[in-house]
């Protein structure tokens, strides 16, 4: 999809309130305390073919509502699970993948993640893009782009976690040349989601909405890449979404999708974060068979 089309598909995209006011801030260091940080030599080295040339946007504007029972009155980005906050393991994930810059698209309570992980995750370095009023998925991103200095961006839902080669996901979508694509999971129900058809090529040809679909199937599973070109597209200074404006409006124009078998979950629910929980869970026990085996062969080796 070219720059015109891109421009057509999002001339599409309806309104959903006033202009809002821009405010774009540099990540700084917490007013108390330390920041938080993974554990020591938990980082991985960045690689030389992942996500190094591709600026990440997390979407972590949530406020939380429906988790407040169990989250406490914080940003859902900051909901514990097994010890840590959500943040942290989308941040261990992309810095295994290579990631070196990320966005933190902020919003209500903005300042709790930013005081808790100030300008530095371990070796990623972390800027904050705070909106005033509630952007929607797609405004907010639109914020971050005077942020963006790569070509490429690849964006997170704040909320979701999907276990996934982000590399691959890069590569495939480079290699093809996209404006655009979408990582979808695939689940037992998809009535939470809005599920996602494709055809034999891989191009994405109807969203279903949330609640009208059941039964197995492909849902979007929250991480995105789109080009700055397109991202410049977005509407500023308004209300807009990437799920009910941005996307359907690029179906037509070009939107592919690629499908990965990997462990998916959104927080959305207090019972979520019980597979929230397993699924970490499941990751800590494969990293630590993964370390190991690892150290088994080093022994083998020195012998």
């Amino acid at each position: 999809m070219d720059a015109e089309a891109a421009l057509a598909a999002t001339q599409k995209i309806q309104g959903r309130g006033p202009s809002r006011e821009r405010h774009t801030g540099a990540g700084h260091e917490p007013r108390d305390g330390a920041p938080f940080q993974p554990p020591t030599g938990k980082v991985a080295v960045f690689s030389m073919d992942g996500l190094n040339q591709t600026t990440v946007a997390i979407l972590a504007g949530g406020a939380g509502i429906k988790l407040r029972s169990v989250g406490g009155d914080r940003p859902k980005s900051l909901s514990t699970v097994l010890g840590k906050p959500f943040l942290a393991y989308q941040l261990e994930q992309v810095a295994t993948a290579g990631a070196r810059k990320i966005i933190l698209c902020t919003g209500q309570m903005g300042e709790a993640i930013e005081a808790l992980f100030g300008n530095r995750y371990g070796q990623l370095e972390l800027v904050y893009s705070r909106e005033n009023e509630p952007l929607g998925t797609a405004g907010a991103l639109r914020l971050t782009l005077p942020l963006v200095d790569t070509e490429n961006v690849m964006v997170m839902n704040g909320d979701s976690y999907c276990r996934t080669d982000l590399k691959m996901f890069r590569t495939w979508h480079a290699l093809n040349r996209f404006s655009a694509s979408i990582l979808l999971a695939k689940v037992d129900n998809t009535s939470r989601y809005a599920r996602v058809e494709t055809d034999n090529a891989r191009r994405v040809l109807h969203f279903i909405n949330k609640g009208t679909s059941i039964g197995r199937g492909w849902v979007n599973a929250g991480v995105y890449l789109m080009s700055r070109e397109l991202l410049s597209t977005i509407p500023a200074n308004r209300a807009v979404s990437l799920e009910r404006d941005l996307f359907p409006a690029l179906v037509e124009h070009g939107l592919f999708a690629l499908r990965t078998s990997g462990d998916f979950f959104h927080i959305d629910t207090p019972e979520s974060y019980q597979e929230a929980e397993r699924i970490f869970t499941k990751i800590a026990a494969h990293a630590s068979q993964l370390s190991a085996s690892g150290s088994q062969t080093q022994r083998k080796l020195s012998l």
